[in-house]
């Protein structure tokens, strides 16, 4: 992403993305998918992978941060359709000093210092409430939310693959 005014890149990111079939099962009913065509697979990618780059270039230009802090628990500064979502994990960093590019003198973003872990438990119109799972004396007011991509484990077939000897 490029600011037009300056020409400075303001963003540069990369999303992969892909669709499993046992994903597609999941999220969408079996009477509903049995008609389904080609083209109704790649709607589905198209329309995930654009919610995946619009939170990219959200969170990107403002991290999600910490605007409440409790005993237990913190507010944060996302809500519905911002890319969050129950049980989604965070891994909270404080921002350090600046780090600044010898040669240009561009701001090149900050040191950062982890914190602790925290677990979305609801989302709401504009903010969302997380527990914390870790570092609860250490988070404060202003520190910035990672969201963890948590890795798709392969699910291995419970039975040997038998395939035919011809």
């Amino acid at each position: 992403m490029i600011e037009s005014s300056t020409g400075k890149i303001v963003l540069a990111d990369q999303i992969i993305f892909k669709l499993r079939f046992s994903d597609a099962r999941r999220e969408i009913p079996a009477v509903e998918r049995r008609d389904w065509t080609v083209a109704d697979y790649k709607d589905l990618i198209f329309t995930k992978v654009a919610a995946e780059v619009g939170s990219a270039i959200l969170v990107g230009i403002y991290p999600i941060k910490i605007i409440k802090v409790a005993t237990n628990s913190v507010v944060l500064n996302r809500g519905r359709g911002a890319g969050l979502g129950v049980g989604m994990q965070c891994l909270v960093v404080a921002q350090g000093e600046a780090l600044i590019d010898v040669d240009t003198g561009e701001y090149l973003g900050g040191a950062e210092q982890n914190l602790g872990l925290v677990e979305v438990t609801s989302v709401e119109g504009k903010f969302s409430h997380a527990k914390i799972l870790s570092g609860a004396q250490e988070i404060q007011y202003g520190d910035v939310c990672k969201l963890q991509k948590k890795a798709i484990e392969e699910s291995k077939a419970a039975y040997p693959r038998v395939t035919p000897g011809w």
